[in-house]
């Protein structure tokens, strides 16, 4: 009778559980759990993902956001599922963990689409995506989508929301890792990307448009490819410690004029840019709004401002459509003698330092807001003038073009418009 009893214990303890007492997460998780075991194919795994996503929860006053986890540590392989480009739409404002897994998508395959406005808010974290090699014995897929000047691309993770976080996560190759696009009047604007190794990748982050400004990219490296950032946003972005690595083309890319990105930390290491006129020194295109703060990159920029290194530059725009003035402080250098710096009005011509020696073009043509100011030696086309603390004002109604020279510490207020002489 006791070993009947055994039996029959251990035969209850091995029959299986009932089917809802198997998984004990959230139900929106038991159900992707259940119905992944039952996809076979890329397309079919990519549909399910996307199936659970749209029927998540939506927030709780805007807060609580859902939480879906994929299968810890596993390698996914997901696919375009319905003729998009896209292997998994993010129509929800939920977080996405990767637990861990590697995410491969054939080559011309958006991995994950961010779209407006149902996505705002929307996360993908902790694990790595991968766009496989392309097949050499077949014809290599068309992009799924173009930039603003008609240039097709394909997207790793192509943002189109307000407000998305993308962290810890490492890239490998793809056509453009990151596409922040509203050229179709959607919002993606304080985009957040953080963490984050790019490898291989075209393009590491573009963004685009006159709604994909604030967004800020940290502790983010880009190896190799053509370009590491291209901003070619309406008011410009912000990154901290971005490094690039070994690009042929451009590392840096501001495409508009009203652009005021600002760039704290940023490196390029070994690059080569190709396409450049004069190689490396051509690395970053950028312009006067934009704002370099420390890191190598400084040493490329040749319009926007700068500073850090020997490289420090600050630009003053003229705002006005008559010339006005620029008031300013000359500050200085100690025992009587002004400071070493220049002041030129936007678009002037490019002025070149060597220590404190200032070798200055023609820039006088430009408007009235154009003079020096510097200690050791200066020089007029190729003649060298020997002063310290001088100034040799260059805006209209200046004499022989600068040709008037003074011993002593100068009145600005002459040839700036100061009315009061106080030197500012």
């Amino acid at each position: 009778m006791l070993a009947l009893k055994r039996l029959t214990l251990l035969a209850v303890l091995l029959a299986p559980l009932p089917a809802s007492a198997q998984c004990t997460a959230a139900p929106h998780q038991c159900a992707l759990e259940q119905e992944w075991a039952a996809a076979t194919t890329p397309a079919e795994r990519a549909a399910v993902l996307q199936g659970a996503i749209e029927e998540l929860p939506s927030m709780v006053s805007g807060e609580q956001r859902p939480v879906l986890r994929l299968p810890y540590a596993q390698f996914i392989d997901l696919a375009d599922h319905d003729g998009d480009g896209v292997a998994v739409r993010v129509s929800n404002a939920c977080i996405i963990d990767l637990e861990g897994a590697v995410v491969r998508v054939p080559p011309g395959t958006a991995a994950f689409h961010f779209p407006w406005p149902g996505s705002q808010y929307a996360s993908v974290r902790h694990g790595a995506v991968v766009t496989s090699v392309p097949d050499p014995n077949e014809p290599p897929p068309p992009h799924m989508a173009q930039d603003r000047f008609g240039q097709p691309l394909t997207p790793v993770f192509w943002i189109q929301a307000h407000g998305v976080r993308i962290y810890d996560l490492r890239i490998t190759r793809g056509d453009t890792a990151f596409y922040i696009d509203t050229g179709a009047g959607e919002n993606a604007n304080n985009v957040s990307v953080r963490d984050v190794s790019i490898i291989g990748a075209r393009v590491g982050i573009r963004t685009e448009g006159g709604d994909a400004n604030g967004g800020v990219y940290s502790q983010v490296e880009v190896i190799g490819g053509e370009r590491c950032f291209v901003d070619d946003s309406f008011l410009g972005n912000v990154s901290l410690g971005v490094t690039c690595h070994s690009q042929t083309g451009r590392t840096f890319v501001a495409e508009r004029l009203s652009s005021y990105g600002t760039h704290l930390g940023m490196y390029a290491e070994n690059d080569v840019c190709n396409q450049c006129p004069n190689g490396i020194a051509d690395a970053v295109q950028s312009n006067h709004g934009t704002t370099f703060v420390g890191g190598s990159m400084v040493a490329h920029v040749r319009q926007g401002s700068r500073v850090g290194g020997s490289w420090s530059r600050l630009v003053f725009g003229d705002r006005t459509n008559d010339g006005g003035f620029i008031q300013l402080t000359v500050p200085e250098a100690g025992g009587g003698v002004l400071a070493a710096m220049s002041v030129l009005r936007m678009n002037a011509a490019r002025q070149v330092v060597e220590g404190f020696d200032l070798r200055w073009h023609d820039i006088f043509s430009y408007g009235r807001v154009g003079f020096h100011i510097w200690t050791g030696v200066g020089y007029q086309g190729q003649t060298p003038v020997p002063r310290n603390g001088v100034v040799m004002p260059l805006g209209w109604g200046s004499p022989a073009y600068g040709a008037s020279v003074w011993d002593r510490r100068p009145v600005l207020g002459a040839d700036l418009g100061d009315a009061n002489g106080d030197a500012q």
